[in-house]
């Protein structure tokens, strides 16, 4: 199919002249997923219906490089779903105990998500203004893993602390200390 190839080549363009070797982030294979994908399902079509090839063993190598396909890309990605960090999942579990859950919550992990999604909560991956703004926008508590940064610290000082493990701290950020 002239279409596919020329999808194709402009994809290989694409990489060459764009993005260069640094295709390993997603908004770079963005562009070029669809041209792969249809070339792969070009080829599949062909050899499903290909006529001068044996029936069976055409379908066999079909069925079986998909699934090789799947398979390894799924070894490629499992580990990205594994949270190696048990003390965000604790924080984050005890987030869900004893807070409402409308509550915001401040929980930097440096930019990442990932702690915030553990609470169970909307909120704030990381401070990124004054904390006094941060609460005017509505912040009820700050929990965070890093008991020794500095913003921990003054935040520590300056609210109630509700819970404080060797792990992980919560402070109400509703409730200054007096």
């Amino acid at each position: 199919n002239l279409f596919v190839q020329v999808f194709l080549g402009g994809a290989l363009f694409y990489v060459a002249a764009v993005a260069g070797a640094n295709v390993m982030h997603d908004y770079y294979q963005i562009l070029t997923i669809p041209a792969i994908a249809l070339a792969l399902a070009s080829g599949a079509v062909y050899l499903w219906k290909a006529e001068h090839f044996n029936v069976f063993l055409r379908r066999i190598v079909l069925v079986v490089s998909i699934g090789v396909m799947l398979i390894t890309g799924w070894n490629q990605i499992v580990g990205n779903f594994n949270v190696n960090h048990p003390e965000i999942v604790e924080a984050g579990a005890e987030v869900n105990k004893i807070t409402a859950k409308e509550a915001l919550i401040v929980a930097p992990y440096n930019g990442d998500t990932a702690f915030l999604y553990q609470t169970g909560r909307s909120g704030w991956p990381a401070i990124d203004d004054s904390i006094d703004n941060i609460i005017a926008n509505g912040a009820d508590y700050y929990v965070s893993v890093d008991l020794g940064s500095p913003d921990t610290k003054m935040i520590e000082s300056r609210f109630k602390t509700i819970k404080k493990t060797d792990r992980f701290i919560i402070v109400d950020l509703v409730n200054p200390i007096k």
